[in-house]
């Protein structure tokens, strides 16, 4: 397993050094730094704070300075504000980017293990070794897994709170309750979309109770005072992540949060003028949800959409997996079909279906919204997936059979069909699509360009002796930084 993780971690390096900023990264980074140097939270506010005050861990190492003018501070304008701190600081901007990257790399390889520790309590060895080999060359994961974005900290957040849960459900301890709710604390701190936990996890434990029949599930008293608990400790701890500040949401001057709450009558007028805990947090949910309900453009198999597709994940997913891991997973399905149990049997809490109940209402409620825009929205889905893929272990019996020779050619097949990619893993497209150099007639934005090959551009340019050209990057990075 070392050997396997040190090979994902080689291949993250270069990418992470050479790439160019994407989208988003600049803004996060320098959010951070804010975050660290003023404890004010006003920039980036659709998003929580701890992955980007993690990303910004580095900076403080190298002693970056941040600095905003008035009208960007006063206007919260990260945009503006993030190409100014990062390019024009005491270190040079690219390696405070490659500093954010690389702990990002870490979080990628605690995914991973993450991914493999619950493929062996399902599955045993087998499964947990098919699920790290998807897992450590999972295309989409080594995509996100090497940006200073938020992607990976979300995955990581919403799967640690889900295991989590299932091993207090193993056995409900005082203790066990405590890392569940700072597991959920936690992913809620990584993107506001993790608010779905509070719908998964009651589903997750009523297939618990359904699928042990003879356990006694607990009475009305007992659940209101494990809900209390636990939101008790989630509350203190985002609280404390934002410095226990109380603030009134009509300080924040955000619109979008405001022409939400105007919709809310009276209550909407309470919340607006109100001084409340973690304030910072509740103007950015609200952000997040006009932001969700309006919408981006969209487009999919040479198509435009204003308002997506209702099968646009379950498409991108198809386009940017490895036909093996795809492979892998239905083989899986097969082996619960045949019924073949040569694996030891896992524990009530990590069945087949707990893992199904998460990928299905994470999955439909993707088809749902309006953001069409990256398969990275469905990330925890694909990442679950590998951890389904490790069921096919239980058509291999002790001794290999011709499924494990199956098997083994579809792991290698998956190897090759991501390392040929290295080290741009972004645009990886499988086979069956055309590859990387055919993506953009299925599927654009972050599946295929975030910005991330100006350094590409800047040599062909050079190399082809163009002066005369105009460019529009997909980042706010001021273009002389790569000398265009």
């Amino acid at each position: 397993m070392v050997a396997v993780l040190a090979v994902m971690v080689t291949l993250l390096i270069a990418p992470a050094k050479n790439e160019s900023q994407t989208s988003d990264e600049a803004a996060y980074v320098v959010s951070g730094l804010s975050y660290w140097r003023t404890h004010d939270f006003r920039l980036n506010i659709e998003h929580p704070p701890l992955l980007k005050e993690i990303f910004a861990l580095p900076l403080l190492a190298r002693h970056a300075k941040f600095f905003a003018n008035d009208s960007d501070w006063n206007g919260a304008s990260e945009w503006d504000v993030a190409p100014k701190v990062l390019y024009g600081n005491v270190v040079s901007g690219m390696t405070l980017l490659r500093d954010a990257r690389f702990v990002n790399i870490g979080l990628t390889a605690l995914l991973v293990l993450l991914l493999v520790g619950w493929s062996y309590r399902m599955w045993g060895v087998r499964g947990a070794g098919i699920t790290l080999v998807l897992g450590a060359f999972e295309p989409n994961i080594l995509a996100n897994g090497h940006l200073a974005t938020t992607d990976i900290g979300y995955t990581l957040g919403m799967l640690v709170s889900i295991v989590a849960f299932g091993w207090y459900l193993e056995r409900p301890t005082m203790r066990r309750l405590i890392f569940t709710a700072l597991a959920f604390s936690f992913a809620l701190l990584t993107r506001f979309n993790a608010a779905l936990l509070v719908l998964i996890l009651p589903v997750e434990y009523e297939v618990v109770m359904w699928a042990n029949s003879d356990r006694a599930a607990l009475s009305c008293r007992q659940a209101w005072k494990t809900v209390g608990e636990f939101a008790l400790v989630a509350f203190v701890t985002i609280w404390a992540s934002y410095g226990f500040e109380v603030r009134t949401l009509n300080q924040f001057q955000d619109q979008q949060a405001l022409h939400t709450l105007g919709h809310l009558g009276v209550v909407g007028r309470f919340l607006t003028t109100t001084p409340l805990p973690a304030a910072s947090y509740v103007s950015g949910a609200l952000w997040q949800a006009s932001h969700n309900a309006g919408g981006q453009p969209a487009y999919l198999f040479g198509h435009t959409s204003d308002n997506g597709w209702w099968y646009y994940f379950p498409a991108a997913m198809a386009v940017k997996m490895t036909l093996a891991a795809l492979a892998l997973a239905l083989i899986a399905v097969v082996a619960r079909i045949k019924k073949r149990a040569y694996v030891v049997r896992p524990s009530t809490a990590f069945s087949g279906l707990f893992l199904l109940v998460p990928m299905v209402l994470l999955l439909a409620i993707g088809m749902v919204t309006k953001l069409d825009i990256g398969v990275r929205y469905v990330l925890p889905v694909v990442a679950m997936l590998t951890v389904a893929a490790g069921g096919a272990a239980r058509l291999v019996p002790s001794r290999l059979n011709w499924y494990g020779g199956v098997i083994g050619l579809l792991l290698v097949w998956n190897v090759v069909s991501v390392v040929r990619v290295y080290p741009h893993f972004l645009p990886y497209a499988n086979e069956a699509f055309g590859g990387p150099s055919n993506l953009y007639k299925s599927l654009i934005d972050s599946n295929l360009d975030w910005g991330q090959d100006t350094p590409l551009l800047t040599k062909y340019l050079a190399d082809h002796d163009i002066t005369d050209y105009r460019v529009h990057l997909f980042s706010n990075a001021p273009g002389w930084v790569y000398r265009i």
